[in-house]
């Protein structure tokens, strides 16, 4: 079996493939940086046994630039939702994306110690090496 790419750095480069996500934000990575940004880790998934295939699951927080700032780090969220209904696929570095997905709904959970505004987003890419 190939050994797939790098998970988390297929989704920030999914992510900043989209024009929607790329206008409201170039912050895509695995760290939290400073102003409107999304931070991805991925949470589940991996390589299938059976299948020269994964399905990892991820989470995908969109944070507000401050503190008065849940709206846009509300429709950075919903932009990022959007993008993985939709269907992302394309070919990058660390692999081949052939789908995208939503699990669950959208949620806002701000930062307890700082109160900057952040909403969650959990979704998974169907991946090829």
């Amino acid at each position: 079996m190939t050994v797939l790419g790098d998970r988390e750095s297929l989704m920030v480069s999914a992510l900043k493939s989209r024009t929607a996500v790329t206008l409201l934000t170039t912050a895509v990575s695995t760290s939290l940086q400073a102003g409107l940004t999304i931070r991805v880790t991925v949470i589940g998934g991996g390589p299938r046994a059976t299948t020269n295939t994964g399905r990892p699951t991820y989470q995908l927080e969109c944070w507000g630039a401050g503190v008065n700032s849940r709206a846009e780090a509300a429709q950075l969220a919903a932009v990022v939702e959007h993008e993985l209904e939709s269907g992302i696929t394309g070919t990058f570095p660390a692999g081949n994306v052939v789908g995208s997905w939503v699990v669950g709904d959208v949620y806002a959970s701000p930062d307890p110690t700082t109160s900057r505004a952040r909403y969650i987003v959990t979704g998974g890419l169907l991946i090829q090496p």
